[in-house]
């Protein structure tokens, strides 16, 4: 018996084009997939696609412009789609090269996979840009089942299939990097906020002391002689 998809939602988040609101996009994700009940796998992949995609608008896109960044997810328990909307300078997808995955391990070379990793993560990646503004769209469909290879009996691999697999493993550790790298910059952005809190209260600390050190002593009184 087929799941039912239930209500189809759509969630809103509008953002300025900044590196330090990415973390907020990537916790709308998080939220709304929660919502609409998004399993954890492919929502922990769909919030890497958006961070990469909504990265490289800040980055290439409004190359350090003001601008800002609209988010918008519609779905339901069976498919769900991600909408971006920018208006920074547009880029089309079709002229981004697939990358060399075999250099990209033995290097550990970081950057210049996100197109790459949102094609492979979402089943149907689309960008559309005009003077008016940029959107891309990035869908998946949910209950899919994956075929099971191998077994007693299994066929040899063809070279097909062990070129998949190793492009899988590779995507695999490249995933691995990426998410690293999500972590590291949320590590450094709760560091940030911690320091300018600690920085806050010391000085509203400072201001009630520096105010009674300044503040002259009374005299004692003499004492009288016997």
């Amino acid at each position: 018996m087929s799941q039912k998809a239930g209500p189809t939602r759509r969630f809103q988040l509008r953002v300025p084009a900044e590196d330090r609101h990415l973390a907020e996009i990537r916790d709308f994700i998080q939220e709304v997939g929660e919502k609409i009940q998004i399993p954890g796998k492919i929502l922990a992949n769909t919030k890497l696609a958006v961070d990469e995609a909504c990265t490289n608008v800040v980055k290439h896109g409004y190359k350090g412009r003001t601008g800002y960044l609209e988010v918008v997810v519609t779905g339901n328990q069976r498919e769900f789609s991600i909408e971006i909307q920018d208006q920074g300078e547009s880029f089309d997808l079709r002229n981004v090269k697939s990358p060399d995955l075999k250099m990209y391990v033995e290097t550990r070379k970081r950057g210049g996979l996100g197109v790459f990793l949102m094609n492979q993560l979402m089943d149907e990646v689309r960008y559309r840009g005009s003077p008016e503004g940029n959107v891309l769209s990035m869908s998946k469909r949910l209950g899919r089942r994956r075929l099971r290879v191998g077994g007693r009996g299994a066929k040899p691999r063809s070279l097909r299939v062990t070129y998949t697999l190793q492009a899988f493993g590779a995507m695999t550790f490249l995933v691995a990097v990426a998410f690293a790298g999500i972590h590291a910059r949320q590590i450094q952005s709760v560091r940030e906020e911690t320091q300018s809190r600690a920085r806050s209260v010391a000085r509203s600390l400072a201001l009630p002391a520096s105010g009674l050190l300044a503040r002259p002593e009374p005299m004692c009184p003499s004492s009288r002689p016997s």
